[in-house]
């Protein structure tokens, strides 16, 4: 677990940076990372360059001066950890639309697909998929701060030149046109829209309500009444996204009827937090981080003699 090799300030920050931040946690560069990872006093995420600090490993550093492991509940490591599960699972998203656009364009090379666009005010395309050349496309779109795997086209003299773009919208055969696609609406805005690019890169498939939608006859104490969308992951695992009372995201990942995991508001800061990348990042940390718990073993209690 991240949080496990995290340090934290133990009698207030001890470290300044060059910009005046005060250090209150740190999450160490690894080997081979060149770039240690830090929260301010001030709530914001911090990137300290270099492996090493006046000659000596970062982690030494910081534990000379008095910073000492994070422990369970630690709200300043909590912060950290969550920023990082949600930097990791943009770029775990992001591989996911590239082998699925891989995928699609094996299967289909030479053949006619159906581009429909999550806007709902743009018609559906449909155009037949280049074949399969070895290589990937990649779509680098720095305003979402997402990067997505494309599927390549055939020029066609009426409609120019198309990418099918996974992080715009949906890619139908012609036998599943008949099954309308979920469209993106002004109430779901971009956190629909960032539901749709995780199941359209292939990690699970929505399930219920296909866009969010306000429950008028919701109990007093639900807990997304603002609406919620649920998404059957591959390995059969529930992940519900829903707005809570007070417009802020929620994220609940469930195994088996039991709750594994809860986490709650955009990361970032000001308005980039809205951007899509964020946005998948704030849903699909839940992921990152229950495949960290999954991967920890389980610690062994010893018996009384």
């Amino acid at each position: 677990m991240k949080i496990n090799k995290m340090l934290v300030s133990k009698d207030g920050p001890a470290v300044t940076l060059n910009n005046g931040s005060k250090v209150v946690a740190i999450y160490p560069a690894g080997k081979g990372v060149s770039n240690s990872t830090a929260l301010d006093h001030d709530g914001k995420i911090v990137t300290i360059k270099g492996a090493r600090i006046c000659g000596v490993g970062v982690t030494k550093y910081f534990s000379d001066l008095g910073y000492v492991l994070a422990e369970p509940g630690n709200a300043d490591a909590a912060v950290l950890a969550d920023h990082l599960d949600a930097k990791e699972a943009i770029a775990m998203v992001e591989e996911h639309t590239r082998s699925r656009a891989q995928a699609i364009t094996q299967e289909f090379g030479g053949k006619s697909l159906t581009f429909v666009p999550f806007d709902a005010d743009k018609p559906a395309l449909t155009a037949v998929v280049s074949p399969s050349r070895g290589g990937f496309s990649v779509a680098f779109d720095l305003t979402s701060g997402f990067s997505s795997g494309i599927v390549n086209t055939e020029y066609d003299p009426e409609q120019g030149l198309m990418c099918m773009d996974l992080s715009k919208g949906w890619i139908v055969d012609k036998e599943d046109l008949d099954n309308p696609m979920p469209r993106n609406t002004d109430y779901g805005g971009v956190i629909e829209k960032a539901v749709f690019v995780i199941c359209n890169s292939g990690l699970g498939a929505l399930i219920g309500n296909q866009n969010l939608e306000m429950d008028e006859d919701c109990a007093i104490d639900a807990l997304y009444p603002r609406g919620e969308m649920v998404i059957r992951l591959t390995n059969g695992d529930l992940l519900t996204v829903g707005i809570d009372a007070v417009d802020e995201l929620g994220v609940n990942y469930t195994r088996e009827d039991k709750v594994l995991y809860i986490r709650s508001r955009l990361i970032g800061q000001d308005s980039r937090a809205f951007r899509l990348g964020n946005v998948i990042g704030s849903i699909a940390a839940a992921l990152v981080r229950v495949q960290e718990m999954d991967a920890t073993p389980a610690k062994k209690i010893r018996k009384a003699a």
